[in-house]
């Protein structure tokens, strides 16, 4: 690898006028072919005016010991120049199929130009010179680019480059980075939740060669989870100010939240003049709190056999709003593993969490089930199934030990999801468990029993006690005792 330092020369008629006229466009530094010959700087006449060149310098560096000269020739407004090596093959050259014949070719007189190289390893400064060393344009080369992509300018306003999108770049016609007329890029630079909203900081880029202005931004909570704006609540936010190329300007937004625990938002733009509106659309997540208690754990299984064939735990939502279940943690006693799915779960519905799907052969009808590629194996003898949401903040926890006596292949069941889960005697072993749905020991909302606990003649009157347990889920009271002697055999009133 040779690094050059040269000053080539070329000149230009009338140079207070072609100040910012004539652009440097494009620089092959780190060419496919030989370093020797296929090396190319490109310029662009960016006036309404014919350039005539002669005796102005194109300089590598500050380098001044080598001055060449270029071939007298005219750019004219609005075309491209390309300055090619004299050592380059003008019959079967890396570009002769890439160069339109109508551009203007540039050369340099010197025959040991192929000693030198424009540096590959380090950037370089080149710059355009008038015949008094004025400064007419310049960049700063950038030595990243992989081997045969080009410098180019994507606008020739602003010393703004990218590595060109095409294999030898884009000798004499317009920049494959170039930018469009209008373009508009929204992006999400930030989110958070607090006091019931969802705030969303937006940026919005004019990456064009235009002045932009008047369009809308409209935004929702994908609440379908298809990543579009389809049946969602879509707000609209009009935006009158005027974004000059290659400015940003920055918006603020708010919305409510639909779900507890992760939102995704959209954010899209609606400007009719755009001409690429694959970048109008961008999305985050923002994660809003959960309480204590908004799901509980109504089941589980932690050593499985033959009747269940993995273990799992379920979930009971007891959230007056849907959640979504991405980005909350699930912990045992040794570790915590995200939740990474995706999952929506409404009030008094059933979830299942297992660690394979082999758990769905044993129960065909179990529908809303998340097989957890990072689970958390439960110990036989003793864990805990704790819960917690993107902020740390407990949900539920059970913790069971040896002396809940639950057999190996057995179901432990809640009884009473509004009683105590950590209490053993609020939990029910069952050889057959019911993930995804009701437990089979799960006590109904109301069921009163009443029991005769011992009964007795005397004094000519029939004496009884009885015992009312209320064995559901809520408190009971104001009822009626009916009684009677069964004249006619048939054990009913």
């Amino acid at each position: 690898m040779k690094i050059i330092k040269i000053l080539i020369g070329f000149s230009f008629l009338l140079i207070s006028d072609l100040y910012g006229q004539i652009k440097l466009s494009e620089i092959m530094g780190n060419p496919d072919g030989s370093e020797y010959t296929d090396e190319f700087i490109e310029i662009y006449n960016s006036g309404d005016t014919t350039v005539k060149l002669t005796n102005f310098y194109l300089v590598a560096e500050d380098d001044t010991s080598n001055i060449v000269f270029l071939t007298d020739s005219v750019l004219e407004a609005g075309h491209y120049g390309i300055i090619l090596d004299s050592d380059y093959d003008t019959t079967s050259g890396n570009y002769e199929e890439n160069i339109p014949d109508s551009i203007s070719r540039f050369t340099i007189n010197r025959a040991n130009f192929s000693s030198y190289n424009i540096s590959n390893s380090s950037s370089e400064l080149i710059q355009i010179l008038s015949n008094n060393y004025t400064m007419i344009d310049t960049h700063s080369t950038n030595p990243s680019y992989d081997n045969g992509y080009s410098d180019e300018r994507i606008n020739f306003e602003k010393d703004i480059w990218e590595s060109s999108l095409n294999i030898n770049g884009t000798p004499g016609f317009e920049n494959s980075t170039f930018l469009l007329d209008y373009d508009l890029i929204v992006t999400i630079e930030n989110s958070t939740y607090s006091n019931d909203s969802i705030f969303i900081n937006l940026s919005i880029l004019n990456y064009s060669q235009k002045t932009s202005s008047a369009f809308d931004i409209n935004y929702c909570i994908d609440t379908d989870l298809d990543s579009k704006m389809t049946d969602e609540t879509i707000y609209t936010k009009t935006i009158t100010d005027t974004i000059q190329p290659l400015d940003t300007l920055n918006i603020m937004l708010s919305i409510p939240p639909y779900f507890k625990g992760a939102n995704r938002v959209i954010v899209e733009l609606d400007y009719s003049e755009d001409e690429d509106t694959t970048n109008n659309i961008d999305f985050a997540i923002v994660n809003v709190p959960l309480d204590s208690n908004d799901f509980i754990i109504t089941e589980f299984v932690r050593a499985p056999r033959d009747i269940h064939s993995a273990e799992y735990f379920e979930i009971l939502s007891q959230c007056d709003s849907p959640i979504n279940l991405m980005n909350l943690q699930f912990s045992d006693m040794t570790g915590t593993v995200p939740i990474e799915d995706e999952i929506i779960v409404e009030k008094d519905s059933f979830f299942v969490f297992t660690e394979s799907v082999e758990l769905t052969e044993s129960f065909p009808d179990l529908k809303n089930v998340c097989v957890m590629s990072n689970w958390r194996s439960l110990n036989n003898t003793s864990d805990q199934i704790f819960l917690t949401d993107f902020y740390d903040n407990y949900i539920d926890k059970v913790i069971y030990t040896l002396d809940w006596d639950i057999p190996d292949d057995y179901a432990a069941e809640l009884i009473s999801p509004k009683l105590n889960n950590n209490n053993k005697s609020n939990w029910k072993a069952v050889q057959s468990g019911s993930p995804g749905f009701e437990n089979f020991s799960q006590l109904v909302e109301y069921n009163l029993i009443a029991t005769i606990n011992d009964c007795n003649y005397s004094s000519d009157l029939i004496n009884f006690n009885l015992t009312i347990q209320n064995y559901s889920q809520n408190p009971s009271s104001t009822f009626d005792i009916n009684y009677c002697i069964d004249t006619n055999l048939d054990s009913n009133f």
